[in-house]
């Protein structure tokens, strides 16, 4: 357990469990998966790259001027930690209606059931 500054002034508890089973996938499910296993690593060289590729795969109304922003948290005056924020694909606009649907129907397969 550890103590945890919530920012009100209080502490709290704070517990974790680590998991550490794995659960592989049965063969016949993996051999249709959309990614195979050296997804991890091309992702794990340059994530940022990694997730652009896939953003590129959906049909932006917009494109995003910035793939991802990340202000760390910082301590102020009195050793409270703000809290971090990232931002994904800033300046970007997506249509979810489009890319769930309509493109797909563009692309002839608006019989097919999802």
């Amino acid at each position: 357990m550890s103590e945890i500054n919530d920012g009100s002034g209080a502490s709290v508890s704070e517990g974790r469990l680590v998991e550490t089973r794995a659960f592989p996938p049965p063969a016949g499910l993996a051999a249709r998966a959309n990614v195979a296993a050296d997804v991890y690593a091309t992702a794990a060289a340059d994530p940022i790259a990694f997730w652009e590729r896939a953003a590129e795969r959906l049909t932006w109304a917009r494109p995003w001027d910035t793939a991802h922003e990340w202000d760390p948290p910082v301590r102020d005056a009195e050793g409270a930690l703000s809290v971090p924020a990232a931002r994904w694909f800033v300046g970007g606009r997506l249509n979810v209606a489009e890319n769930c649907v309509d493109r797909h129907v563009a692309a002839g397969r608006g019989e097919k059931v999802a």
